[in-house]
């Protein structure tokens, strides 16, 4: 049970600051409050990086911050026992430290977090979270018959799993990406086509050039290497070309990026195989056609 579900960007903010010495206070910061019951940890898989977490018969002024506050009230030291206020309530002390949980959007880096007990403050919606062995949406009949059991008149409103929930915070960019991907997909097709294009025409305009090379001896493999050849000049000009412009557009596509870097040198790296392999791909037929010419048919055609 707890008052705000993550990735959703409900929840309550206070601000809180931490107890120093002989009760003074020190600096204070905006705080996501959440109110939880001892199993959430659990249904969660929510890490638990010290400490502990609720338990029945906790006294009401225990707390469990996130690694964020624990750093940003107690940087290098153990927040453990140390007490957070909030104005000039009673002070609660700090029992546990868990991971960090995002709360609005993936994008968003969370924020400072702490928890209460729902024993000890418990609001007047809550969300129930259950985590199931089997499909989510199957044990729903279950669940409402156990809630009518509880309280017949109580509904059982906004169920969704995590994963919707999840799906609904990331479909504006998924939707970006896919349309990106679309559209890159679409320039690498024309520029492939492109190619073919040119070099199949070099190659029809050589024909006779060929055919002359390989009735003086040049082989099959020789005729193929050297369109080849020529090619590979034309894709790596291309290749250099791009590299130089993504690097000058470093810093213009920095923040459209999540979870890798503008510089990354691995999706420089898979870029330039996919553009060379479109390429080759592109420049193997006329340059195979241009090998399978019969020197006999192309000079009797001069």
């Amino acid at each position: 049970m707890v008052n705000a579900i993550p990735l959703t960007g409900e929840t309550m903010i206070d601000t809180l600051h931490p107890v120093v010495g002989d009760g003074a206070a020190g600096a204070a910061d905006h705080v996501e409050m959440r109110v939880a019951d001892p199993d959430y940890l659990r249904t969660m898989h929510m890490p638990l990086i010290s400490g502990r977490w609720f338990r029945e018969g906790d006294r009401e002024d225990g707390t469990v911050v996130n690694q964020r506050l624990a750093s940003r009230f107690w940087p290098g030291d153990n927040p453990i026992g140390r007490r957070l206020q909030e104005g000039d309530n009673p002070p609660f002390t700090v029992i546990g430290v868990v991971g960090d949980v995002r709360d609005a959007t993936l994008e968003r880096e969370p924020g400072n977090q702490c928890y209460r007990s729902a024993a000890a403050d418990v609001w007047g919606g809550m969300t129930f979270v259950v985590r199931t062995r089997i499909a989510p949406l199957s044990v729903l009949p279950e669940l409402r018959k156990a809630l009518l059991q509880v309280d017949p008149e109580q509904p059982l409103a906004h169920v969704r799993t995590m994963r919707e929930i999840a799906d609904a915070t990331t479909l504006p960019r998924r939707f970006e990406t896919w349309l990106l991907a679309s559209f890159a997909a679409t320039a690498l097709f024309l520029a492939a086509l492109g190619v073919f294009g040119a070099l199949s025409l070099s190659v029809a305009r050589r024909k006779r050039e060929f055919g002359i090379r390989m009735a003086m001896g040049a082989t099959t493999h020789r005729v193929l290497r050297l369109v080849l050849g020529e090619a590979s000049l034309v894709l790596a000009a291309g290749v250099a070309a791009g590299l130089v412009l993504a690097m000058l557009s470093v810093r213009f596509v920095a923040s459209l990026l999540y979870g890798v870097g503008a510089t990354d040198p691995r999706v420089y790296l898979v870029s330039v195989v996919v553009l060379v392999a479109a390429g080759a791909v592109a420049c193997w037929l006329p340059a195979h056609r241009a090998a399978r010419t019969d020197p006999a048919v192309v000079l009797r055609e001069e």
